[in-house]
């Protein structure tokens, strides 16, 4: 008789050791679920995707990646993007897979264009890294032409904070400098 009472509680025991792992098993299962399931969104060009992922107000972050540093853009979106909120970001990939590996980690990334190194680092004043920095005035100057106002930046920085706040309010102060200067040029 005194037995059973044990028996209870270690059916008991056992059953919620069991319940236990059939949780972390479905939790385990989903969170890796989503990891093979990426949120890709086509878009049919630069513009489209910027539209998508912009602020109401027509601000974005838009970072150059190749293959050859996607680890770096991964960790740019972990480090500083995602723990300070900075929601209004595209990635814009060089190369055929780039955009592949980002979409893996749930990254918004637009294929822009392939270029023959994307999948090596590309060295200072080289032919290959010129290439590359006019790949990347070339995405510049496409946003800015769809009025959209454009942060560049590159994948190996950390951001401190959001700096979306200050460059705002700097820019506006900015510009309305320049317009005050302006008005007072015409009027001598």
């Amino acid at each position: 008789m005194e037995l059973y009472p044990f028996l209870q509680r270690q059916t008991k025991v056992t059953a919620g050791i069991v319940g236990i792992m059939l949780i972390i098993f479905v939790y385990m299962k989903t969170d890796i679920h989503q990891l093979l399931t990426t949120k890709k969104v086509h878009y049919d060009s630069l513009v489209n995707a910027v539209a998508a992922r912009a602020s109401q107000d027509g601000y974005i972050i838009v970072a150059m990646v190749d293959e050859a540093y996607s680890d770096m853009a991964i960790n740019l979106y972990e480090a500083s993007l995602r723990p300070h909120h900075i929601d209004n970001y595209l990635f814009v990939g060089i190369g055929k897979s780039t955009c592949d590996i980002l979409h893996r980690q749930s990254l918004p990334c637009f294929y822009y264009r392939d270029d023959p190194n994307a999948g090596q680092p590309s060295l200072f004043r080289s032919a290959d890294f010129n290439r590359k920095v006019n790949t990347r005035a070339d995405i510049i100057l496409e946003v800015l032409s769809a009025n959209f106002t454009v942060i560049s930046t590159d994948v190996d920085v950390y951001f401190f904070g959001n700096p979306m706040k200050e460059i705002k309010v700097n820019y506006f102060c900015l510009s309305n400098a320049m317009y005050s200067i302006g008005q007072n040029i015409k009027l001598l």
